[in-house]
C-alpha cells in the first residue's frame, strides 16, 4: 500500500498519523476478524481484488481512527498504571480497590480472596465450519469488568440522539460473547453476563445543545446498556454472513447483493414540494417547502390545491469510507468517475 499526503499535513502529525502498533493476525487460513465481518459483503470482498500496489490511501484519513485509537490506548494505560490511585480518589473503599486484578494471570488469581477481575484488549478466537471449510473468527474486546463487557466509542453526539449505530454495536458485543463462549485457547469465558455497557465520548459534543435538547446526551461522556443477543442468534448471523461472503467471493459485481440503505449510511428522503410543477424536474430549480415526511408533503399539497411532490433520496456516506471504493460499479450510480 502506497500513503499520499494530498492535504499537505505537517510531518510530526503524519507520522503519529501513519504509525499502527495493532497486532494484526496473519498466517491463520481462512481467518476473518468481527470488524470485518461485520461490514456490507462489497466492502469484503471487493477489496480483496485490488493489487497491492494499487492500494492508495491518504494521510487524512486516518485521523478519525487515530482519535480512536488513542481514547483506547489511554483508557488502556489508566486502568493498568493508575486505576488505583484514580479510585482512590473517587471515594471508593480501599477493600474493593485491594481486590481489582488487571489481566491476571492464573496465580494471581489464587492469591487474591474474591477478586473483581478486569480484563483489557483481550483477544480470543473461535472456530466455525461453514460449507464444509473450517474459518476461524477473532476479535478483540476493549474490556471486561466483573463479568460485563464494555466497548468504548468515539462518535457523533448525534449518533446517541437517533440511536443510529445501537444495532451494530450490539450486534459486535454479541460476536464478542460469542467468541468468548468456545475460545480456542481453552480458557474460561472472560463474560459472564447478557448484558453490556457501551462508553461514549463524544468527539463533536455542544455544551449549549445538551442545555435546549433533552434528547442530547448532557455529558461529553456517556454510558448506554444494552442486552446481548442469544448465542443461538449470533451463530445464525455468523454461519448466514460466512455462507454469503464463501457464495460471493468470486462472483463478478453485478451478480453480488448491492449493499442496502442502511450499509450505505444513506440518510432519510426528502419530501419537496413545487408550486409550479414545471419546476420539479429542472437541474437547480427550488422547492417551494421541503418536509421530512410524505403525508406531510401530500397534506400541504392539498391544502394549496396546486402543485406535485417530487421525493428526493437521501444522501449516501459510506462509500468515501469503503476500501472498493475505485473498482465497485454500485459507487459510480451515486459517485460518478
Amino acid at each position: 500500500m502506497r500513503i499520499t499526503n494530498n492535504s499537505g499535513i505537517s510531518l510530526p502529525l503524519a507520522v503519529w498519523l501513519v504509525h499502527d502498533e495493532y497486532d494484526y493476525i496473519e498466517g491463520v487460513e481462512n481467518y476473518i476478524s468481527v470488524t470485518t465481518l461485520m461490514k456490507p459483503l462489497k466492502q469484503i470482498v471487493l477489496p480483496t481484488r485490488i493489487p497491492a500496489e494499487a492500494q492508495i490511501s491518504d494521510v487524512a484519513d486516518y485521523v478519525a481512527r487515530k482519535l480512536g485509537n488513542a481514547i483506547h490506548d489511554s483508557m488502556e494505560r489508566a486502568w493498568t498504571v493508575g486505576a488505583h490511585r484514580a479510585m482512590r480518589l473517587l471515594g471508593y473503599p480501599k477493600d474493593a480497590i485491594e481486590r481489582i486484578v488487571v489481566n491476571p494471570t492464573s496465580e494471581q488469581l489464587k492469591n487474591i480472596q474474591d477478586p473483581i477481575v478486569v480484563w483489557l484488549e483481550n483477544r480470543g478466537f473461535r472456530e466455525i465450519v461453514v460449507d464444509g471449510v473450517l474459518h476461524t473468527v477473532g476479535g478483540k474486546f476493549d474490556m471486561v469488568s466483573d463479568g460485563f463487557l464494555n466497548d468504548n466509542k468515539s462518535t457523533s453526539a448525534y449518533g446517541w440522539v437517533y440511536g443510529t449505530r445501537e444495532k451494530e454495536h450490539q450486534l459486535q458485543m454479541s460476536l464478542y460473547n460469542w467468541i468468548d463462549k468456545k475460545r480456542t485457547d481453552g480458557e474460561e469465558p472472560r463474560i459472564t453476563e447478557d448484558i453490556c455497557n457501551v462508553n461514549y465520548v463524544f468527539t463533536d459534543w455542544q455544551k449549549m445543545q445538551a442545555r435546549t435538547n433533552p434528547a442530547y446526551p448532557q455529558n461529553r461522556v456517556e454510558q448506554k446498556t444494552l442486552p446481548l443477543l442469544s448465542l443461538d442468534e449470533t451463530e445464525a448471523w455468523v454461519r448466514s454472513k460466512l455462507a454469503l461472503v464463501h457464495k460471493n467471493w468470486s462472483s463478478p459485481e453485478n451478480q453480488m447483493p448491492q449493499c442496502s440503505d442502511e450499509e450505505l449510511w444513506r440518510s432519510d428522503p426528502k419530501f419537496k414540494f413545487y408550486a409550479d410543477p414545471s419546476k420539479a424536474n429542472v437541474p437547480g430549480a427550488r422547492s417551494t417547502k421541503n418536509f421530512d415526511t410524505l403525508q406531510e408533503a401530500n397534506q400541504f399539497m392539498a391544502s394549496q390545491g396546486k402543485g406535485v411532490v417530487k421525493t428526493t433520496l437521501g444522501e449516501v456516506k459510506a462509500c468515501g469510507y469503503c476500501a472498493a471504493y475505485d473498482i465497485c460499479e454500485q459507487r459510480r450510480q451515486y459517485f460518478p468517475d
